[in-house]
């Protein structure tokens, strides 16, 4: 289904119960800036509920989520399809949610973040609702708040305003970059919960133009002030990079770079957390590891320690090389013989059955055990000639 048809539905449901609905937000910005966005965000002046019921069963598929300012969220054709309710905001605080009421489209669009994301467009017209002059900072190519108040308000529209800047290759208008200073000087982002800031630099991390956003970020000081790291763009690019080597997954490593070293690791996963507590105790092997040579010693080093620890450890001390030779022709070797075999040896301490596996491991790495066979001889001549320890 293409975009027009989903929007041709939508304006028959809409027709059908008498309710105004529009397009708003982004997708009306990209349209007027000819971007393809996979988004479609759609807002009614009443509720949105009776818009998404009956759209949802004209496309068949079932409203997969509701946000918690009542959102129905729908998932057509590779399309994300929100439908909300017209709403005015208030917010109690700096960097609180906001209390949310029902209002017109005027008041939606007046409670948005920038002028180019603060226009509407009736279903089925192609009259462009501008209050706040979108369409003309468009065409200027400017990023530009709606009032004074709108970072202290709601500081995560800093890491927004940046992240539009480099998307569209938009300048911030003066006033608006004022305001963010001042916000950033009066330290309105420490109001802010863990998960909005992790969240805010994820979106950060998924743009295309990621180094230069993290940087800007960096450089309006925005990482020392919430106790993160912005190690530098080489060493981002290189996990980038190692990580597309690998086929593992990126935002992990990103957020271990930002928080390696420092006491804040608020913004962390439980299992990154994990992941960069490996990370120490792998630095204490890299003495032994750089002089590491045979594939048995690297994987004595290397094995229980997870991917990306390893993946992490290879870019920060340049041992990439064998973190790719264990992770890719080490590690998915597999030993025939199992503890089981060695038992009917007659060696049933736990301890021991491992180290028995594991000599027999190293020589399988170096090529000496190719067979099944030659493995559980190997094995009983350590156990025959008493080398255990």
């Amino acid at each position: 289904m293409k975009k027009d048809d989903i929007i041709n539905l939508v304006e028959e449901v809409a027709s059908k119960e008498d309710i105004a609905t529009y397009l708003v937000g982004g997708c009306v910005r990209d349209e007027i800036l000819g971007i393809e966005n996979m988004d479609i965000d759609i807002t009614v002046e009443g509720n949105a509920k009776k818009i998404a019921e009956p759209f949802s069963k004209k496309v068949g598929v079932k409203i997969k989520k509701t946000s918690q300012f009542g959102t129905f969220i729908l998932f057509v054709s590779g399309f994300r399809i929100d439908i909300a309710t017209a709403r005015r905001e208030t917010y109690p605080g700096p960097g609180e949610l906001p209390l949310v009421e029902p209002g017109s489209i005027v008041e939606d669009l007046s409670r948005r973040d920038f002028t180019i994301n603060s226009m509407a467009i009736p279903v089925g017209t192609k009259t462009i609702i501008d209050p706040f002059q979108g369409l003309k900072d468009i065409k200027k190519g400017l990023i530009r708040t709606l009032h004074g108040k709108s970072f202290i308000e709601d500081p995560t529209r800093i890491f927004r305003a940046l992240r539009f800047a480099e998307r569209l290759d938009f300048q911030i208008e003066q006033i608006t970059g004022s305001l963010i200073g001042d916000a950033i000087e009066q330290r309105v982002l420490l109001t802010i919960s863990p998960a909005r800031i992790r969240n805010e630099l994820s979106l950060c991390l998924k743009e295309i133009k990621r180094w230069n956003i993290l940087e800007r970020i960096a450089q309006l000081g925005i990482f020392e002030q919430l106790g993160i790291i912005y190690p530098n763009r080489d060493f981002f690019e290189e996990l980038d990079e190692f990580a597309t080597k690998l086929g593992i997954k990126k935002e992990p490593l990103y957020f271990m770079a930002l928080t390696d070293g420092c006491h804040n690791r608020k913004i962390l996963t439980g299992r990154e957390r994990k992941y960069l507590n490996a990370v120490e105790i792998l630095l204490e092997k890299i003495p032994l590891l750089k002089k590491s040579k045979g594939r048995g010693e690297l994987y004595t080093i290397f094995h229980g320690f997870p991917p990306h620890s390893l993946a992490y450890i290879g870019v920060k001390e340049d041992v990439k090389d064998k973190v790719f030779t264990y992770l890719e022709e080490i590690e998915p070797v597999k030993l025939e013989i199992t503890g089981e075999d060695i038992k009917d040896l007659g060696i049933s301490e736990g301890k021991l059955v491992g180290e028995i596996l594991l000599r027999v491991k190293w020589e399988k790495l170096d090529g000496r055990l190719p067979t099944r066979k030659e493995e559980l001889e190997y094995a009983k001549s350590i156990i025959t000639n008493n080398q255990l320890k």
